[in-house]
């Protein structure tokens, strides 16, 4: 426009802040175990600090019931091995590390009949047998680690489709709310983790995934660019609400790693 360049001086004074070691927030990578992270394990646990990762969503520390642990009417009769659980508390400091996802994936049919052969799935037997499981895990962890039931939630299916929200989720979180409280006193209140897709939310799903909040306790759906109104849905449910991203790598662009911020405070 033919104005004048002019020169600013411009001073930045940087102040010595120093983050907390703690945040409010859960954020959590997906550990895909394996045998890299299993020798490495230390050495993982000290990268996930330095990132402020606080949660731990794992396959490798769900403490599954042995063979033959039932009996014919589903009350556990034989003891169940909890090293997978003492081993993650070895490596993952539960004063920093204070919510854990354990993966009970449902979608195969050994985990979805409780490691029993002669288990059906659904049957009054299997009800019974997944009530004293969990009840049975929950009392050892808060036992032995003081880990509570609002520290933990299962994982039955990675992004599930509303049918197996319904069918799976639903299901065993109706089995471990409706269990006799002085009987189970820990299952009432164990959560079931669900991260449905965008799908789930933009169509007639939404409304069974509603149907199913009750029996769930996070809903954790990927992030979008949603309207108003699903948002508004979403904050009206009882479960906690998360959030998650996946996809990111070399070729990928950073776009929607630089929503998440701001994806999450809507």
């Amino acid at each position: 426009d033919g104005a004048a360049a002019k020169s600013v001086e411009l001073v930045v004074k940087v102040h010595p802040l120093k983050l907390s070691d703690r945040t409010s927030l859960k954020t959590f990578p997906w550990l895909y175990a394996g045998g890299h992270f299993r020798d490495n394990a230390q050495y993982e646990a000290r990268q996930f600090r330095s990132y402020k990762a606080n949660t731990i969503n794992s396959h490798d520390y769900t403490p599954h019931p042995p063979s033959n642990a039932f009996d014919e009417k589903g009350y556990l009769i034989k003891p169940i091995n909890y090293g997978p659980l003492d081993s993650m508390f070895e490596v993952f400091d539960k004063e920093y590390f204070d919510f854990y996802v354990f993966k009970t994936l449902f979608v195969y049919e050994e985990q979805r009949k409780l490691m029993q052969e002669d288990m059906e799935f659904g049957s009054a037997r299997w009800e019974t047998a997944a009530r004293e499981w969990i009840n049975d895990w929950a009392m050892y962890m808060d036992k032995k680690y003081g880990i509570t039931t609002d520290q933990f939630a299962l994982y039955l299916r990675d992004e599930p489709v509303i049918d197996q929200i319904e069918n799976l989720m639903a299901r065993l979180g109706r089995v471990l709310k409706t269990a006799d409280p002085k009987k189970y006193p820990y299952v009432g209140k164990v959560k079931i983790f669900v991260n449905p897709m965008r799908d789930t939310l933009q169509s007639s799903a939404f409304d069974h995934l509603k149907a199913a909040d009750p029996y769930l306790g996070i809903i954790c759906p990927t992030m979008h660019d949603y309207s108003q109104e699903i948002l508004d849905d979403l904050h009206a449910l009882k479960s906690e609400l998360w959030g998650y991203v996946g996809g990111f790598g070399r070729g990928r662009t950073p776009y929607p790693a630089r929503l998440m911020a701001w994806q999450a405070m809507k």
